[in-house]
């Protein structure tokens, strides 16, 4: 019998005999024709499993009178079950080295994006000043800083695709391996919306094209306020389908992209008009029947984006992956992997896409997902920043009326017309004030590996008139925080900090087990107040995103990022936790 076998024989006898009417137990024996086999040897191919069957027989009194068993031979089971295991077992360790390789190669590929995006823009914000500052002395020299500028946006340009690229490949790869997931949250999604175009704005201005929202009646007259759906796949797909836009219609003689938002109780496939939708290519789970969902009505939001461009003579080619447009159509040039991801996310969430298009008028590209309503919103709502690759805040709800240009980005426009509203998610404040006021000056802790990353950052952040420290990895950072103004006994005369930007993947002591361990010392009361937390990462996946936050984070940004980004999310969240830091509005 084999070793660990006999006490399960034992306990099974032992119940018999102490009253038990029947007893149910596998073991294992050797097969005869491995019996002089040595006992050391446990190759379970030597051994037959048996399951045994037994009944307890007993005279008047109780005593036992006899046993009667069958024993069956069950290790063909045993094999299919240890088959079974086997595959399971290699299905999650598979599972988990594709999720560690898109972690991996998302790190090393977006890592080295941001160092490149951030000295471009300095490079065309130094030329910018340069020409600026020696107008009229010089046309040579003006001529250079020139082709220095063009060159400087360039890079910029090739590092913004090759980003789109990376994401899109790393899209494509969890997609596949089953670790893309929708996760529901309470959202305006007029606010998604106007968000997506405001995230686009620079673009809209560069190449001259008018931004449009169409809210259809349909959508008002179902009252809909906030419903529950994932409004990072939302953007997504919105993104796509508008960067797409932006490139059929740059250069036409009448350049307008009005996105279209409308809601059905019912799936709309066959009521939308103009717009043929795709065939299911397989059937999906309803997401919405999830207990996360909540209880709400189930409605169907539409959206249309619609562009004067150069329009299409084919389209069967669209939504399959790696397909391009033809090549006559060069502004439709690409990885052909966007319109493919966004097929793939909108049949995930319940719905369709599909596009209608004429040659030399222009395109629309049409998709609808599931949502669920809102029973009652628990207060004023705004997109979560962690929705969202990019963390800008979200403008504040505007009056809507059938057309809704995107409004204007202050620093373009300091004087138009029309301002950017940004307001505190959780407080409701008005940042717009506060952001017109002079600008404030930050103490920032910079925890960073990467030498080129903390070199390249931090200039920048000082040039923007802030001063910064620098930690190489979590044990660093505490040790500067043990002697800053949020240390107990520390905070009238201690180094002031106003906010710290913290890596997730270092060595010695990585991101997040610094956050929490600055988190437990708060609550401890050694660290007196809140600290505002910035995680810099590559590594932004939504399950990542929300084990940053769980941990004591209190925002995201993914790398690649660019220097406004963080300065306004530094920003908003210096104003939400207070002053800290006495330096917080000095001049400089």
């Amino acid at each position: 019998m084999y070793p660990d076998d006999v006490a399960v024989v034992q306990q099974g006898w032992v119940s018999l005999e102490q009253g038990a009417r029947e007893a149910r137990f596998e073991f294992r024996v050797r097969r005869p024709e491995h019996s002089d086999v040595p006992k050391e040897d446990l190759r379970q191919e030597h051994y037959t499993w048996l399951l045994l069957n037994a009944f307890a027989y007993r005279h008047e009194d109780g005593a036992l009178k006899s046993v009667v068993g069958s024993a069956s031979d069950i290790s063909f089971n045993k094999w299919a079950e240890d088959v079974q295991k086997q595959r399971t077992d290699d299905a999650i360790e598979s599972k988990q080295i594709m999720e560690k390789f898109i972690d991996v190669t998302s790190h090393e590929m977006r890592n080295p994006l941001s160092a490149i995006m951030i000295s471009a823009e300095d490079i065309v914000k130094t030329a910018s000043n340069l020409k600026a500052a020696i107008h009229g002395q010089g046309q040579l020299v003006i001529s250079l800083v020139n082709e220095i500028e063009e060159a400087a946006h360039t890079i910029l340009h090739c590092t913004q695709h090759q980003k789109r690229i990376v994401d899109d490949v790393l899209t494509i790869s969890k997609i596949d391996s089953g670790l893309f997931s929708v996760c529901p949250e309470e959202v305006r999604v007029v606010n998604v919306v106007k968000h997506v175009l405001g995230m686009l704005e620079k673009e809209f201005i560069a190449k001259d094209i008018q931004p449009n929202l169409a809210i259809r009646d349909s959508f008002k007259e179902l009252g809909i306020e906030t419903v529950l759906l994932d409004p990072s796949r939302l953007v997504q797909i919105l993104m796509n389908l508008l960067t797409n836009a932006i490139k059929f219609t740059a250069g036409r003689p009448s350049r307008v992209i009005t996105v279209h938002l409308d809601a059905f109780l019912e799936d709309p496939r066959h009521v939308y008009g103009g717009v043929e939708f795709l065939a299911l290519k397989k059937q999906t789970e309803d997401l919405t029947l999830r207990p996360e969902w909540g209880g709400g009505k189930s409605v169907y939001l539409l959206f249309a984006v619609e562009d004067s461009g150069c329009g299409l003579r084919d389209t069967s080619i669209l939504f399959n992956r790696f397909s391009q447009a033809p090549k006559t159509h060069v502004n439709y040039g690409g990885s052909g992997l966007g319109l493919f991801i966004s097929r793939e996310l909108t049949e995930m969430q319940g719905g369709a896409i599909g596009v209608s298009s004429v040659f030399g008028a222009g395109s629309r590209f049409a998709f609808y997902i599931k949502a669920r309503m809102s029973i009652a919103p628990s207060r004023p709502l705004l997109p979560n920043p962690e929705a969202f690759e990019s963390l800008r805040p979200m403008p504040a709800d505007l009056d809507v009326g059938t057309d809704y240009a995107a409004p204007s980005d202050p620093t373009i426009f300091p004087e138009g017309p029309k301002q950017l509203v940004w307001v505190d998610e959780d407080t409701g404040m008005n940042l717009a004030t506060a952001l017109k006021s002079p600008p404030a000056r930050f103490d920032i802790l910079l925890v960073e590996d990467n030498k080129i990353n903390q070199k390249v950052l931090s200039k920048q952040l000082r040039k923007a008139g802030h001063s910064v420290s620098i930690a190489n990895h979590g044990v660093e950072a505490i040790d500067i925080i043990n002697e800053s103004n949020y240390w107990r006994g520390h905070e009238s005369d201690g180094v002031n900090l106003s906010v710290m930007l913290l890596d997730i993947e270092m060595p010695v002591m990585d991101g997040l087990t610094c956050i929490k361990r600055i988190r437990e010392l708060q609550a401890e009361g050694v660290v007196v107040n809140h600290l505002p937390v910035i995680a810099i990462t590559a590594n932004a996946r939504a399950e990542q995103v929300k084990e940053y936050r769980e941990a004591g984070m209190d925002d995201v940004i993914s790398k690649p990022f660019s220097i406004p980004n963080v300065l306004s999310t530094m920003e908003r969240l210096v104003h939400r936790y207070g002053t800290a830091s006495p330096a917080l509005y000095t001049s400089t």
